[in-house]
């Protein structure tokens, strides 16, 4: 079977499947191993996985919560847009405000999704309060509670550790759609 195409050694395997004792040597079992992960590579190329996987991929929020700072507490709405890179890591946008303490953040945070609806992010970004600018590192971590129609609700928890200001911990829930 060596310096044959691999097509016509697939075909070969294929013939001679259940021939004889039912035991494979080591060199068949490896073979059958390479038509098996060839034929699951061929599955995952389908375009309805590829479709099936895409139709997800993208996720807009609405955040409402409190912001604290400085001892005081202030409420705080947002928006936050989300792309999925791979099961694993995605790129956002936020801009959130709490207006009542004159104080408006966007970041660009990347996202990890290590299990289930767990989701952890870390990214740059720049606050605005009393019309000076901050730069800032955003921590944060929320679950992702799945709801019916590509909606989902999710506690989340930002820590903003801001240059040259008090830094912030942001907490609320985010209603959030995936497309």
């Amino acid at each position: 079977m060596e310096g044959l195409h691999p097509a016509a050694h697939a075909e070969e395997k294929i013939e001679c499947r259940g021939v004889g004792t039912g035991f494979r040597s080591e060199k068949e079992t490896r073979e059958h191993m390479t038509l098996d992960f060839s034929l699951a590579a061929f599955q995952e190329d389908r375009p309805e996985s590829h479709a099936q996987e895409a139709e997800r991929l993208n996720r807009v929020g609405l955040f409402v919560g409190a912001t604290t700072k400085d001892n005081h507490t202030h409420p705080t709405i947002g928006l936050e847009y989300g792309r999925r890179l791979s099961d694993l890591i995605g790129i956002g946008a936020v801009a959130e405000g709490s207006p009542a303490g004159r104080e408006f953040v966007w970041a660009v945070p990347v996202f990890f999704h290590p299990v289930g609806g767990l989701a952890l992010s870390v990214g740059p970004g720049f606050s605005i309060e009393d019309g000076h600018a901050h730069l800032l590192v955003r921590f944060g971590v929320g679950w992702d509670f799945e709801l019916p129609a590509g909606l989902s609700l999710a506690p989340a928890l930002s820590y903003d550790l801001a240059a040259g200001t008090d830094d912030a911990i942001v907490y609320g829930l985010m209603l959030s759609y995936a497309f």
